[in-house]
């Protein structure tokens, strides 16, 4: 009899976790960001790569959108923002708002 061999569990290993609990909304100041940069110390890949405005590390977005690293891209235009003919426009804009993804898409469509 093999049976000492074999290890019932009451419950499944591989079974995805419960889900969490939704978060009160007792915040009444809560814009829907989650995450926001207010600075950095030593190396930090953001700096010295390519990304759009609102993910600068050197000019942060909530400071000045108008002011751009030498990395800093245009959401709208794919060019950086040094190169942007709409930067007074475009400075503003988040990667994740529909309205960008809408002129994005006008933007290459015209290209």
């Amino acid at each position: 009899d093999d049976d000492d061999d074999v290890e019932f569990l009451d419950e499944n290993p591989f079974a995805p976790p419960a889900p969490l609990p939704e978060p009160e909304a007792d915040d009444e100041d809560d814009d829907g960001e989650d995450v926001a940069i207010t600075g950095s110390k030593g190396q930090n890949a953001l700096q010295h790569f390519p990304h759009c405005r609102e993910n600068c590390v050197v000019h942060l977005f909530a400071t000045d959108p108008t002011k751009h690293c030498a990395n800093c891209f245009c959401v709208v235009c794919d060019v950086p923002a040094s190169r942007c003919a709409a930067w007074p426009q475009h400075c503003r804009l988040k990667y994740a708002d529909p309205s960008t993804q809408s002129l994005r898409k006008q933007a290459r469509a015209a290209a």
